[in-house]
């Protein structure tokens, strides 16, 4: 009789195996049937959750634009990157990634925040705009990695001796004031990372702007 308990407890788990049950011989020979514990999370998923990176700055509460702020750094600023080396992507992505295009939006009383965003939008959506589109595109990426921005309105002097108005961003980086000018980089200088995270004193040459505004 006890044989027989015994082969059947063995039927009873080799069907049971697949449904996510163990069986367990009883004390007193009769065979019980328990539920397994129920699979863990997903592991990859999880590390993938824990890597994602968490940006210390602020969004700016435009729905649209903070997710595709928040999308374009989750592609170029990876949680095993320094803060120099996510500077220098976002600064590279706006001299790269965003073709010239006159601009039409009113800029003379200031870059106000729905200004500001308006401008960034467009830009991160139609990779097009003027010196205005890519201080704001600059500034909300800059902003939402942690730095305290703004942008400076001035003028920057073409080969030809010629003052034209400008606009650039002035960022807070460890505590020292910085320029990130990534239409003059790209399309006056050099190498365009001569006007990245530079002094006041390194841009005197070729731009002027209010110094009293100069208090990021």
């Amino acid at each position: 009789m006890r044989k027989a308990l015994w082969i059947l407890a063995l039927l009873v788990l080799l069907a049971g195996c697949s449904a996510g049950e163990t069986v367990e011989p009883a004390a007193d020979g009769d065979a019980t049937v328990s539920e397994s514990p129920a699979p863990a999370a997903d592991e990859e998923s999880a590390a993938e959750a824990e890597a994602e990176p968490v940006y210390a700055g602020n969004e700016t509460g435009n729905a649209e634009l903070d997710a595709a702020v928040h999308e374009l750094l989750l592609e170029l600023c990876p949680p095993e990157a320094d803060a120099a080396d996510n500077l220098a992507a976002v600064y590279g992505w706006v001299c790269d990634e965003i073709t010239y295009r006159a601009g039409t939006t009113d800029v003379s009383g200031g870059f106000t925040d729905e200004v500001t965003q308006e401008l960034a939008l467009e830009g991160l959506s139609k990779r097009k705009g003027n010196c205005d589109t890519e201080a704001a595109v600059m500034a909300v990426l800059l902003e939402r990695l942690g730095y305290d921005c703004q942008i400076l309105q001035g003028q920057f002097q073409r080969e030809d001796g010629q003052w034209v108005d400008h606009a650039w961003v002035l960022a807070q980086v460890d505590g020292e004031a910085l320029h990130f000018d990534p239409l003059y980089g790209r399309h006056y200088a050099d190498d365009p990372m001569d006007y990245f995270m530079q002094p006041d004193d390194a841009m005197t040459a070729t731009h002027r702007w209010d110094a009293a505004a100069d208090a990021a």
